[in-house]
């Protein structure tokens, strides 16, 4: 009787499904499940909880960034508890639904308002099949991309920030994003890298991408740079900047900005393009989309604000004019091959898409000894 009795108080300690601080944050929570960490929110408190979908027979992984924190997993409405320990819990969904995701500051079910980050991870790591690559390249951080073959590095050692391929924050330009985290006592120094390029000496190239912060409120400020080296490594990259960007103060409902950037290799082999973060501690967010590496897009003597595309997306008819004669129109999809030509030989042109599977394709116009190249998505 007292071995049963014990067992029970034992029990009990380990449920912690009080939430003093209720919900946090208020939507529900769907992991991505390709092996790496999401993190629900990085300001979390101990003493609340967040909503988790979860999918039957798959294995989730529930963490804290304290790593004594004690974790407990509970139904729905709080009222079971399903599994709990410190600093981490795996636990195995017995059936398709959503759970809650607490954290406390210990077993005793005590809380506080530090700030901490809630995280789960479930799923199996992509492989990096094709880890160096050719340009064009682009990277939109969607499913079946080849996300596995970026790398980071987290240089400052803060716990809480970090770059990572988030689904739950809006973007434009797909369901997946790259997402700087802040820390909140350690100033941001991360790194994310593309995948290797196979880059040609003495030839241009351009870097676009999209970017926005995260908060917007308060005056909490981001800064990012872009660079480029030959290996992945903060040690590696070569000065000076491709792109510069401080002081960024917009949310995640404000429009994207366009970053752009051109470097030159001196010698023939494989580069990376890195994106950093050196903001102070406890700022806010960066949200990085759609990056793309391409031979320049302006060669010879090309008018680039004489030129005129559109629409950009494009769902069939893609529209050209330039104020010199366009001669040719060559389509190229993502591993180098035409796809589509024709000839224009007119200011003015249309060009017939429909036919293209949806996704990212590049556009080569030849006028006279002059060429440019744009990126166009065909949806």
């Amino acid at each position: 009787m007292l071995a049963l009795f014990a067992l029970a108080a034992q029990n009990t300690k380990a449920q912690c499904l009080d939430a003093p601080f209720e919900q946090y944050p208020f939507a529900v929570f769907e992991p991505a499940c390709n092996g790496s960490e999401d993190v629900i929110e990085s300001d979390c408190y101990s003493g609340e909880y967040s909503l988790v979908a979860v999918v039957q027979d798959v294995s989730y992984t529930f963490s804290s960034s304290i790593s004594t924190d004690f974790l407990t997993i509970g139904n729905e409405d709080g009222s079971v508890a399903y599994a709990s320990g410190t600093g981490s819990v795996v636990w195995v969904a017995a059936s398709s639904g959503t759970v809650r995701f607490y954290t406390h500051d210990n077993d005793g079910c005590e809380f506080s308002e530090e700030e901490r980050s809630r995280i789960v991870t479930c799923g199996e790591p992509p492989v990096c099949n094709d880890p160096i690559v050719s340009v064009p390249y682009t990277m939109g951080f969607e499913d079946g991309e080849s996300t596995a073959c970026l790398s980071y590095q987290d240089v400052n050692g803060g716990s809480e920030s970090g770059w990572a391929i988030m689904s739950d924050i809006p973007t434009d330009f797909g369901d997946y994003s790259m997402i700087y985290t802040y820390d909140s006592d350690f100033p941001g120094d991360d790194w994310f890298y593309t995948a290797g390029l196979n880059l040609t000496a003495g030839t241009s190239y351009d870097v676009n991408f999209k970017f926005r912060g995260g908060l917007g409120v308060g005056g909490y400020l981001e800064n990012l740079e872009v660079k480029y080296g030959d290996a992945a490594s903060a040690s590696a990259m070569v000065s000076p900047t491709l792109a510069t960007y401080e002081d960024i103060d917009t949310s995640f409902d404000s429009d994207f900005a366009n970053g752009t950037g051109t470097f030159t290799p001196t010698t023939t082999g494989v580069y990376y393009i890195g994106f950093h973060s050196y903001s102070d501690a406890d700022q806010g967010y960066i949200q990085i989309d759609d990056v793309s590496v391409s031979p320049s897009l302006a060669t010879g003597d090309f008018n680039k604000n004489a030129f005129t595309h559109f629409p950009n997306p494009v769902k069939d008819v893609l529209h050209v004019s330039y104020d010199n004669n366009i001669e040719n129109v060559a389509v190229y999809n993502l591993l180098g091959q035409i796809v589509l030509q024709k000839s224009i030989n007119s200011s003015k042109g249309e060009v017939d898409m429909t036919p293209l599977s949806a996704g990212s394709y590049i556009v080569k116009l030849t006028s006279g000894t002059a060429t440019k190249t744009v990126k166009v998505m065909k949806q």
